[in-house]
């Protein structure tokens, strides 16, 4: 299995996701992963790497844009993230759009 780090783009907003491969060279079915509300984590990448390992491409894409803050601010990006129209949507869609890549 590999787990690759990408940074990828959304409206200008640098969002860091995880793509874990079985490591085989041809085609497999993909997953998109989506971090808990406290962020991206070691858990998430477990995650990823446990559906690779179940012969999947899997993504873990990042909704917030950065990794490892306190509590305070995991609580005011997840408001941020559904409190505005459409921004939620547009960051899966960048994720899913990076696991097609």
């Amino acid at each position: 299995m590999r787990l690759q780090t990408i940074v990828y783009d959304c409206d200008g907003v640098p969002l860091t996701g995880y793509f874990a491969t079985p490591g085989s060279d041809h085609p497999v079915p993909g997953v998109l992963v989506a971090h808990e509300a406290s962020g991206m984590s070691d858990h998430t990448r477990t995650c990823a790497l446990a559906l690779a390992a179940r012969g999947y491409a899997a993504f873990a894409l990042d909704l917030y844009g950065v990794e490892g803050f306190p509590r305070d601010e995991q609580v005011a990006r997840h408001n941020q993230l559904i409190e505005t129209p459409g921004l939620f949507l547009k960051r899966a869609h960048a994720g899913l759009a990076t696991l097609r890549r």
